[in-house]
């Protein structure tokens, strides 16, 4: 309704494709290999000037996603020096906002 309008109507089918868009994120969802998907972060990044980093998010049926995140994202990120490699310090306060 937000984004349609309150007064919009939609098809019963428009509505469930709707849903099913909003639920997956597939507009929003980025596939490649590490450096192909550090790449467009990257992209991105320069080109809005953001500083606050990105949200990742998945599917909870997927669990290799977050093992791929982990295990070749963020070493790729790393290498490119966009990936902090340790944490000065102890809590998670300290972390978030140690800059």
């Amino acid at each position: 309704m937000v984004e349609l309008g309150a007064d919009a109507e939609i098809t019963r089918d428009e509505f469930f494709d709707y849903g099913r868009r909003f639920a997956t994120s597939h507009e929003r969802t980025i596939a490649g290999t590490a450096a192909q998907v550090a790449d467009y972060l990257e992209e991105v990044f320069e080109a809005t000037g953001s500083r606050g980093g990105f949200m990742l998010g998945h599917v909870p049926s997927m669990p290799d996603d977050l093992t791929a995140i982990v295990d070749l994202l963020v070493p790729e990120l790393q290498r490119r020096g966009r990936f902090r490699r340790e944490y000065k310090g102890t809590t998670l306060r300290e972390n978030l906002f140690d800059d």
